[in-house]
């Protein structure tokens, strides 16, 4: 699985089961809304915390969420605004939340009015041979007026150190056919002075108890983004034949820094229980890329607007109790086109029917991606084409001890 770069901060909370753990059975009503967002959760400020009183986008993923989707990792992460998933060809897929990456750690929560406002501060220290020193600092103002709403805001420095074969890469890469007998190869050669990517972020963020039926959570944020990496198209070169050698042309491919650029975009989340046996979840995110090259350097890389990370992603989600032990669960997603990989836009509807006769047997139908038989969603370097995802239909059994 490929994992794309993170900008910002996206606090994402997964829970599993365990074995042996307590299994909840009964429907929707078990878990009200005010429950949903009371879930403690560790977050920026590492220490344990109510969902809704932290200081960052965060979306929470249940074990319930998980069982009723018919999803497996990495495919459950789609229920998260903000994260993009696409499966490039069998087995791998392209995960990223915001384009880039970023961490942050070592923080203290200072009380500015105790109960209502907070400031949370601090950095991270390292030390690479290849980025030096690098500080990493953070601040995050969390105001929580009454128990139903949150507002929270975010200045953050983040730093992405080039790995070992990015600072020491040099190999040939493909064929390039020429007129014969000639031929040409692709060189792949790395600056061992590439320096570390950096990310500033800005954030703001809402979250909203409207009704004890309704909730809003919204953010948006601003990233620049420095010495970015990627390929520098270097001019090409002829080596004449000798001893066993052919002649050739080599066509150098230079792993720099070659741009800087800027992420723009929004996150918007909505549950809502219609009763006690319906819920609806829906998502919507906006995301713009703009990137500009050094000058005088000629790139071959896709960190640009339209490139790998689609502008608009929209999720609307289904969960219903039909009765005590029958439910059905659909699931419909819209991600717009990638231009520059030629890959259109997509609707994909999953629907999920389930019976559970007892509380440790469950028994159920899934359809994945109802709508089409077979799309693109992202373009293969390692087939070097689209790779078409198939639609998925199976059946599920499943015995809890």
């Amino acid at each position: 699985m490929a994992i794309g770069r993170i900008c910002g901060f996206i606090l994402l909370g997964i829970s599993l089961p365990c074995a042996g753990a307590p299994q909840q059975s009964g429907g929707l009503a078990d878990r009200s809304l005010e429950e949903l967002v009371n879930i403690e959760v560790t977050s920026v400020s590492k220490k344990a915390q109510r969902l809704s009183s932290t200081a960052a986008s965060a979306f929470f993923i249940t074990a319930e969420d998980i069982r009723r989707s018919g999803l497996e990792l990495p495919e459950v992460l789609r229920l998260a605004p903000g994260v993009q998933v696409a499966r490039v060809e069998a087995g791998r897929w392209a995960v990223s939340i915001r384009g880039f990456n970023n961490d942050f750690s070592n923080k203290d929560d200072l009380s500015l009015v105790p109960g209502k406002l907070h400031f949370i501060a601090g950095a991270r220290n390292s030390y690479e041979t290849a980025a030096r020193l690098q500080i990493q600092p953070t601040g995050r103002l969390l105001w929580t007026p009454t128990s139903n709403l949150t507002t929270w805001a975010a200045v953050s420095r983040a730093v992405h150190t080039p790995s070992v074969t990015k600072r020491s890469l040099d190999a040939t890469l493909a064929d390039v056919p020429l007129a014969p007998p000639m031929f040409g190869l692709v060189k792949l050669v790395s600056n061992s002075d590439t320096r570390a990517e950096v990310a500033l972020s800005y954030e703001a963020g809402q979250r909203i108890q409207i009704t004890h039926k309704i909730s809003l959570d919204a953010s948006a944020f601003y990233t620049v983004d420095q010495r970015l990496i990627g390929f520098d198209s270097l001019t090409p070169y002829f080596v004449p034949a000798g001893g066993s050698q052919m002649a050739h042309t080599v066509f150098p491919e230079l792993q720099t820094n070659v741009r800087d650029g800027a992420s723009e975009g929004y996150e918007l989340s909505v549950t809502a229980s219609v009763n006690s046996r319906w819920r609806l979840t829906a998502g919507s995110e906006w995301l713009r890329i703009h990137t500009h090259a050094y000058t005088g350097t000629l790139t071959s890389d896709m960190v640009t607007d339209g490139g790998t990370s689609p502008h608009d992603q929209h999720e609307l989600r289904s969960a219903m109790d039909l009765t005590k032990k029958l439910q059905l669960d659909t699931s419909i997603y819209f991600v717009a086109a990638l231009p520059e990989e030629k890959v259109p836009q997509y609707f994909r509807l999953d629907v999920r029917l389930a019976w559970r006769p007892m509380e440790r047997l469950e028994l159920s139908t899934s359809v994945q991606d109802a709508l089409d038989p077979q799309h693109p969603e992202m373009y293969s370097q390692r087939l070097a084409g689209l790779e078409q995802v198939q639609r998925n239909i199976y059946g599920k059994t499943t015995w809890r001890f």
